[in-house]
């Protein structure tokens, strides 16, 4: 007779997808497991959750966009003052800037898809 509960064992496959996820969450899979049934509970992603390591990749990537416009401005502030900036350090800006647009773009799309 079935448990009134509905609960039934998980399966190899199962079981290695809640293992890959702790891993992720950097928890054990029993720990893993009670945290998502409360994170599934109250609403919320679990630690782990593929939206939330998109969410916090995008997040990564803004700060990596401020620290570019704070280089960006000590060098505007710098040819304000008269001192121009070198050819090398607006390439290097131009360059930063560039890489840090595409890791907001790409972390942009990554959240995007995981969400539709």
């Amino acid at each position: 007779m079935p448990s009134q509960s509905g609960a039934r064992p998980v399966d190899e496959r199962e079981f290695a997808a809640i293992t890959a996820a702790a891993l992720r969450a950097d928890l054990s899979p029993t720990a893993f497991v009670g945290t998502a049934a409360v994170a599934a509970a109250v609403g919320t992603e679990a630690p782990g959750a593929p939206v939330r390591e998109a969410l916090a990749e995008l997040m990564q990537a803004r700060t990596a966009v401020v620290r570019v416009g704070v280089a960006v401005n000590k060098l505007a502030a710098k040819t304000l003052s008269g001192v121009p900036a070198s050819a090398p350090q607006l390439v290097a800006a131009a360059d930063a800037a560039r890489r840090s647009v595409a890791r907001v773009d790409a972390a942009a799309e990554n959240v995007g898809r995981r969400l539709a």
